[in-house]
């Protein structure tokens, strides 16, 4: 598969890493173990299960989205030169952030503040309060771009080492490189288990060098000429692999926080084990995704054109359903299932009625009509709905 081809897995993998947020924020308030950065907490029903899905999949999510951004802003670069590149990211990126600051955040806050009823959440007070929250990424893309255009002048001269790392970072030696550095930077960490906080304005440098380090591998990604060649792996073996690191990290976890074990190694192990687990779980999501799904698929079509609407409001929804089902006499696991379900819903409802249609769905992914998604539908090529899209 070459590069000039619309790799549709891609699409799929940076659509599901925006829709998982939903269920990823959905779980935060039923977990053992308090969310740093949710205000919101079920006094009574927690479940162990939520703390391992939230922090398994957020281990594997965030750089899995940050390698499809570069992997995308590479492409982009390349069909439309520096100067149009920089015109769509601060269109399709800055735009979005900055009226998210201005109407979603404020919302957010209210939402998460207010028990009875709604105040007028853009009042003084609440502005003040304005943060990325969950649209941090959208924050952080802004200054990975600034670099990347940077970087961009030395990929075009094509006279650096860059054009090595194409194809040694996806070695062995490359790999196991990779696995020295994110293990490095999970060490410094404030806590062991977590990536640190990105959701104020304030940049923090290791999270901000963990995750550019992902999009970087994205624009490398994008230089690899043999796809299929570099994908061509045993997935059943890297899986047999993971189950055990996907056993033992949570373990080690445990014991670094109950102390059963010397904090500098614990914190060393888990460290190394984390990087592992990383790593393996985005070359098994990437690799089964690639192997599976490289034709157009209406259903996931329309997923990943709804997904970034999705991800921009989910937030309010699930605050709002969490604070409902917080009364129920139910399991955490069904209180999530049903928030994170009926958040989704809402949206997808939202978002065929309200936005796919209009100035506000031609904004974020191109014009659509409906009789281009009832021929999208039909399974009629639609490598078309993507020129838009990036």
């Amino acid at each position: 598969m070459t590069q000039s081809t619309r790799i549709h897995a891609f699409d799929l993998l940076r659509a599901l890493a925006m829709t998982w947020g939903i269920f990823f924020h959905g779980a935060l308030p039923f977990m053992e173990t308090p969310a740093p950065d949710w205000p919101l907490r079920d006094p009574t029903y927690h479940a162990t299960l939520l703390d391992f899905l939230v922090w398994a999949s957020h281990r594997i999510r965030m750089p899995l989205f940050f390698i499809m951004s570069g992997y995308f802003s590479y492409m982009l670069l390349e069909r439309r030169g520096t100067i149009e590149f920089l015109k769509n990211r601060l269109k399709k990126i800055g735009l979005p952030l900055l009226l998210g600051l201005l109407i979603i955040i404020p919302i957010v806050i209210e939402v998460f503040t207010v028990n009875k009823g709604l105040l007028n959440p853009f009042r003084l007070e609440v502005l003040m309060e304005i943060r990325p929250a969950h649209l941090w990424f959208l924050y952080y893309l802004l200054f990975f771009y600034g670099i990347f255009y940077i970087q961009s002048k030395i990929i075009r001269k094509g006279t650096s080492p860059y054009e090595n790392l194409k194809e040694k970072i996806f070695s062995l030696e490359g790999l196991i490189g990779l696995v020295f550095l994110l293990s490095f930077l999970h060490f410094f960490m404030i806590k062991i288990e977590n990536i640190n906080s990105t959701t104020s304005f304030v940049l923090d440098p290791l999270a901000f060098i963990y995750y550019y380090l992902f999009f970087f591998i994205g624009t490398l990604l994008y230089g690899i000429k043999d796809l299929d060649g570099l994908f061509n792996f045993d997935l059943k073996s890297i899986f047999k692999f993971l189950l055990p690191i996907t056993i033992i990290t949570p373990l080690l976890l445990l014991a670094f926080k109950k102390g059963f074990i010397a904090e500098d190694f614990t914190r060393m192990l888990a460290s190394f084990f984390q990087a592992v687990y990383c790593l393996l779980g985005l070359i098994l999501c990437t690799g089964f995704t690639f192997k599976n799904y490289q034709k157009e698929n209406p259903a996931i079509s329309y997923l990943c054109d709804s997904s970034y609407w999705l991800y921009l409001w989910h937030v309010p929804l699930v605050v709002f359903f969490q604070k409902i089902t917080i009364s129920w006499d139910t399991p955490a696991i069904l209180k999530w299932s049903f928030t994170s379900f009926a958040s989704l819903l809402v949206l997808l409802v939202s978002y065929e009625f309200l936005v796919r249609y209009s100035a506000i769905g031609s904004f974020l992914h191109g014009k659509r009509t409906k009789e281009q998604t009832r021929k999208l539908f039909k399974r009629k090529n639609n490598e078309e709905f993507f020129k838009e899209s990036l």
